[in-house]
């Protein structure tokens, strides 16, 4: 077992591939993370070796120096034995973003490899993609275009700068760059270009998955693939899913707003009602299933979930609630999980950030104490709208609390991180 505590560079690359092809189960390790944390990781999974960049803190002392590589230590286990047992755990992603949290999806060669092949076939990557990273390498949908430009044999362009500044629109213009992939967060940022200024790159492409497009940030890149004929390819993944599950084809971006596509080559989408039986009939909402040879070997915690073998589950149970189309096309409506009850009241969150994005607000919904927050970095919402949300609820204003805070708080993937959003409500 390797932890590589990894950031954005060649080097870090260089280890991860290195790691993957000598078959060495591979546990990636935001390099942003807090030492404490960092030694959380460490103590549950005992591992053989760990692998840090220079400006990491110190390693426990069973840990010795044994070799280094340009910016990176090698550093191995003194009293911790090898086990032959870990052959179908190739890779270990956390889909906790920076809480530091020990729980890691186990992810086999075959999941690997077989999601790498489908996303190179699906959105049509070959060795003349040039594409730049604009996501962590420990996230899976940051490794997947790792993964996929290498093995498509086109040239991968590191960056570490953020997708507005200067340097990264140099690098664009310098190696003639012509794939931009992120999460919509990434696009929120992207949404000031315009057709003109795209006309002067090289990009054709652009990919995007990690949740849904704000309506102006969909409306805006419409309008960029009219004026430019750029491919948009929006995709839906999980990492209990390597990466991807759905592609949907960029000629139907412009016409189907809220929609995931089809499934990958070789996969399967289904939607299931709440006995888990599949649902046969276009439009009725059930919880989208995922079927393939990319569905991950289950989750660890500590070293022995990674010795001790696991069933796989034959389905991938989302969490998330969507339908699928007369042509097969597949939609997502919402999140299991981001379904609360209040006094009775069944509340989809994700419906209630969605009513007030129509408004013109972006704000972050949770449930807490038996109460709907509305947290907005706008000092206060409007009264009107205040009102109006209430009455499209129908709850009394006695469960709901706006708040406001500085800045809407984020994962390292670009994904709101709604943990730190209720940590900060306090006693509230």
């Amino acid at each position: 077992v390797c932890i590589l505590i990894c950031n954005l560079s060649e080097t870090a690359i260089i280890y991860y591939i290195g790691l993957i092809r000598k078959r060495i189960t591979t546990i990636l390790v935001d390099a942003n993370l807090d030492q404490q944390k960092i030694e959380k990781i460490i103590s549950c999974y005992s591992p053989n070796y760990i692998i840090s960049p220079l400006t990491s803190s110190t390693m426990p002392t069973e840990f010795e120096i044994i070799d280094s590589l340009e910016d990176f230590i090698i550093y191995q286990n003194k009293s911790e034995k090898y086990d032959s047992s870990l052959k179908d755990t190739s890779l270990c992603l956390t889909t906790s973003g920076s809480t530091g949290s020990a729980k890691f999806v186990k992810l086999s060669l075959g999941n690997i490899e077989s999601n790498t092949e489908s996303i190179i076939r699906a959105v049509g990557i070959n060795q003349n993609q040039i594409t730049i990273t604009t996501m962590p390498m420990n996230y899976s949908y940051g490794l997947s275009v790792i993964n996929t430009s290498l093995e498509a044999g086109g040239i991968l362009v590191m960056n570490t700068s953020q997708v507005t500044s200067k340097e990264f629109w140099r690098r664009i213009t310098e190696y003639r760059v012509n794939t931009l992939s992120g999460v919509p967060y990434v696009y929120e940022q992207l949404s000031r270009l315009t057709p003109e200024f795209l006309n002067r790159t090289e990009i054709r492409k652009f990919t995007q998955a990690g949740g849904k497009l704000s309506k102006p940030v969909r409306e805006h890149f419409k309008e960029i693939v009219r004026e430019t004929g750029i491919s948009f390819y929006v995709m839906y993944g999980q990492t209990e899913a390597t990466a991807r599950m759905a592609v949907l084809p960029p000629e139907d971006f412009n016409d189907f707003e809220n929609a995931i596509g089809f499934a990958i080559p070789g996969g399967n989408l289904t939607v299931c009602d709440e006995s888990g039986a599949r649902i046969e009939t276009p439009e009725m909402i059930g919880e989208i299933c995922f079927e393939g040879p990319n569905v991950f070997q289950g989750y660890a915690t500590n070293r022995i979930d990674l010795i001790e073998h696991q069933a796989k589950a034959p389905i991938l149970k989302t969490g998330d609630l969507g339908y699928f189309d007369g042509k097969g096309r597949f939609y997502i409506t919402g999140r299991l999980k981001r379904i609360t009850k209040l006094l009775g009241n069944r509340i989809d969150l994700e419906e209630v950030e969605h009513f007030l994005l129509e408004q013109g607000i972006e704000t972050i919904c949770v449930e807490h104490r038996d109460r709907l927050f509305v947290v907005s970095t706008l000092g206060e919402i409007p009264p009107e709208i205040q009102a109006g949300l209430l009455e499209y609820l129908r709850i009394s204003p006695l469960l709901v609390t706006f708040e406001s805070i500085p800045e809407i708080p984020r994962l390292p993937s670009g994904k709101v991180d709604y943990d730190s959003v209720i940590n900060s409500f306090g006693e509230l």
